[in-house]
């Protein structure tokens, strides 16, 4: 019987039991007997219909209506599947919308997700197939050296590397460089020369020290085997104004995952403040983090400042500061000294923490 219906439903997937017996001419009763004692091989969907586990798979469709892919787009496809690490399926399939471009904040994303999946053995797929062009861009800015070896690009992935042919040739782009692994690129000191070229010496010091906090702390904190990864690209919005937008990725433990186990002991009064059984406690933490120094997971004197350091060029400046955890997103936006914080709970699950800045320079600002 269970090669019969193995068969069929490989030939023929989504039947319904009764579909299998009068194929199969088999008894219904034992059709039905035999497919819910075996749901290792067969996966029954919410209209009742039969499918091989080998064969199905967990789709991340994400639609666009503009020409470019950003984080928030790639959020919303996610909002709509659920996450993947929440499901059985074996197999996992992003889909890129038609003739897309996508933005590093998104690809970031799309980056760590595949690699969390592909490291807990699950088969990944990316598909290509139409918007092949957002490809050559991502093999450019070092999407797929990063990318785990097993997973499947549609409808191939590139052979060789533009990142590595072409690495650091681009004051406007750095490639995504693995954080913490011996012997690899310094990312701050690149991202620094960058945004000399880019912003001039004054905002590079600035934005250069931000960032290297961040890096130094996915670096200690992450808890992950997987590495992270950080990069840069800038967008010029108007003949006048550039966009430009960091990275900093890791797949560990976050921030409140690093945290949480230390406020009793060291923190008490936080622990109270920000008790995990109250609303949105987790970001109202991150916002604290983020916005006060002291707050470290470490018991060495002098620490706590990084995250609050990271945020000088978002006030300077007045950029935007985006946090993504396992279930939630914090948003910090900053205006002529003031900062206004808001947050979304209840997020598919994404493991570790995920930061993307954004600053909009004009001319006259670089040039100041």
């Amino acid at each position: 019987m269970q090669k019969g219906i193995t068969k069929l439903l490989k030939d023929s997937p989504g039947l319904k039991a009764r579909e299998i017996s009068k194929k199969l001419n088999l008894d219904r009763a034992d059709v039905s007997t035999h497919l819910h004692g075996n749901l290792h091989l067969y996966h029954q969907d919410a209209s009742f219909r039969w499918f091989l586990w080998e064969s199905v798979s967990f789709d991340i469709n994400i639609l666009s209506r503009s020409a470019w892919v950003s984080s928030e787009q790639f959020e919303s496809a996610l909002k709509s599947s659920g996450s993947p690490h929440d499901s059985d399926f074996k197999n996992v399939v992003i889909k890129l919308p038609i003739q897309c471009k996508v933005k590093l904040c998104a690809a970031a994303k799309i980056l760590a997700i595949s690699n969390q999946m592909a490291a807990i053995g699950k088969n990944v797929t990316i598909d290509f197939s139409e918007s092949e062009d957002a490809v050559s861009y991502l093999n450019r800015a070092g999407f797929f050296d990063r990318l785990h070896s097993s997973v499947k690009i549609i409808p191939k992935r590139p052979k060789k590397s533009a990142a590595q042919h072409y690495n650091a040739n681009s004051s406007r782009l750095v490639e995504l460089h693995p954080i913490g692994v011996p012997g690899g690129e310094n990312v701050p000191e690149r991202l620094k020369k960058s945004f000399i070229d880019v912003v001039g010496s004054e905002h590079a010091n600035i934005l250069f020290h931000a960032v290297g906090e961040l890096v130094s702390n996915v670096e200690e904190h992450a808890g992950s085997k997987q590495p992270g990864f950080a990069g840069l690209q800038c967008y010029r919005e108007t003949p006048t104004s550039l966009q430009i937008m960091t990275v900093v990725s890791d797949s560990g433990m976050g921030i409140c995952g690093t945290l949480r186990p230390v406020l009793e002991r060291k923190y008490p009064e936080l622990a109270v403040e920000f008790d995990d059984k109250t609303p949105a406690a987790n970001p109202k933490l991150i916002v604290h983090a983020f916005m006060n120094r002291g707050l470290s997971s470490v018991d060495d004197e002098g620490r706590g400042g990084g995250l609050k350091n990271s945020t000088h060029p978002m006030e300077v400046l007045n950029g935007k500061l985006s946090i993504r955890q396992e279930n939630f997103s914090v948003t910090l936006r900053y205006s002529r000294g003031e900062v206004s914080a808001n947050w979304v709970l209840d997020l598919p699950r994404i493991l570790g923490t995920h930061i993307i800045s954004e600053l909009r320079l004009t001319n006259r600002q670089k040039s100041a």
